[in-house]
């Protein structure tokens, strides 16, 4: 049994409006050692050196195809890729690709991302069995659009560039609301934001 709760995204869109989206109330991180006893629980014909080895040998298998470029799909689970970012204290560089003179020696596996299989996403929504707690907890998000444009625009007037985290944390929106948000100023003629870079990479820049 989970806890969800309903989150309030206060006047995200600069209209008076609000937003409403559930979500689980998470209990506590459940540990790799918790979670090798429990796979090999009484009945599973597992021991808990087996499942351990099983892991740590996935996580070896994973990162070393990872590291060649691959994209691994496990069956059931899901999805993982590498993506790539600039090392802490190396500055993006811009301009044309060719005046690019980036170095692999600057450069650096950042994340891991993951794409859950639809089968893991249903098994899980067929076991979850959802109460709602009594009291709505609040997201409080900053300022209007307008606001939050100015804010941004001040962060960049002492920074090199601005991440989707970075508005994120100073709007108090949630990613998916501060990367649409962000996309929508840079596409927006006399904003004085413009993206640079693609995908894992794109940050947002004067202009």
């Amino acid at each position: 049994m989970a806890d969800y709760v309903m989150r309030e995204m206060n006047d995200v869109r600069g209209d008076g409006s609000k937003t409403y989206y559930p979500q689980i109330d998470r209990y506590r991180l459940f540990s790799e050692d918790e979670f090798i006893e429990k796979m090999s629980m009484s009945g599973s014909g597992l021991s808990a050196g087996q499942v351990e080895s099983v892991l740590t040998a996935l996580k070896l298998r994973l990162s070393e195809m990872l590291a060649l470029g691959y994209t691994v799909k496990v069956r059931g689970l899901g999805t993982f890729s590498a993506s790539l970012g600039i090392k802490e204290g190396k500055d993006y560089e811009s301009g044309s690709e060719d005046e690019v003179k980036r170095n692999a020696q600057s450069i650096e596996v950042r994340n891991i991302r993951f794409k859950a299989d639809r089968d893991l996403i249903s098994l899980t929504d067929m076991r979850c069995n959802l109460v709602r707690k009594g009291e709505i907890k609040l997201r409080k998000v900053k300022g209007s659009e307008e606001e939050r444009l100015n804010m941004a625009l001040e962060y960049l007037e002492t920074h090199p560039f601005l991440k989707v985290a970075d508005y994120r944390a100073m709007t108090g929106l949630n990613h998916s609301y501060a990367a649409a948000e962000l996309k929508k100023f840079s596409k927006t003629e006399g904003s004085g934001i413009k993206s640079s870079g693609i995908g894992s990479h794109k940050v947002y820049v004067k202009g």
